[in-house]
């Protein structure tokens, strides 16, 4: 996804991305979400974070508004592990991220 997220007028990239354990003989996942910086035309890594997971939320990028990275987020009602559909104990959240220098914060 693209659009600016370091105020610099530029427009930058935005990846979401899983990863698991399975290859190491585990059975989690994770979501992360990367930002790349564009300089003078070419994107350069500047952030990296874990965004969801099995054991926390499914995440779900959504889009890049005012400098903010857009998402939502599946859960149970505490936030503890995720949940495929909305119902009695799964809800779905708005979350924004804001990058901060190399990090991404959570609003």
């Amino acid at each position: 996804m693209y659009g600016d997220v370091d105020h610099d007028g530029d427009v930058d990239a935005v990846v979401e991305y899983e990863w698991d354990f399975s290859r190491s003989g585990g059975n989690g996942w994770g979501e992360n979400i990367a930002v790349f910086r564009n300089n003078a035309g070419r994107f350069e890594w500047i952030a990296d974070d874990e965004v969801g997971g099995k054991s926390s939320r499914l995440f779900k990028l959504i889009g890049i508004k005012n400098g903010l990275i857009l998402g939502e987020t599946l859960s149970d009602l505490k936030g503890t592990y995720a949940c495929q559909e909305v119902g009695d104990n799964c809800v779905r959240r708005n979350v924004q991220l804001s990058l901060k220098g190399n990090k991404l914060i959570e609003k």
